[in-house]
């Protein structure tokens, strides 16, 4: 149980950063294909 707490707290520390870094690509690139390809497009 203590390793799944250890990998919930990492991914939750590099994934909200990542979202935030991503947010103001995502509103740059609002095309009719979708938000997800943006998205992915970074990753």
């Amino acid at each position: 149980m203590i390793e799944r707490g250890v990998l919930a707290n990492f991914l939750i520390v590099v994934f909200v950063p990542f979202l935030l870094m991503s947010l103001p690509y995502t509103m740059l690139i609002l095309e009719p294909s979708g938000r997800l390809a943006s998205i992915t497009g970074l990753a």
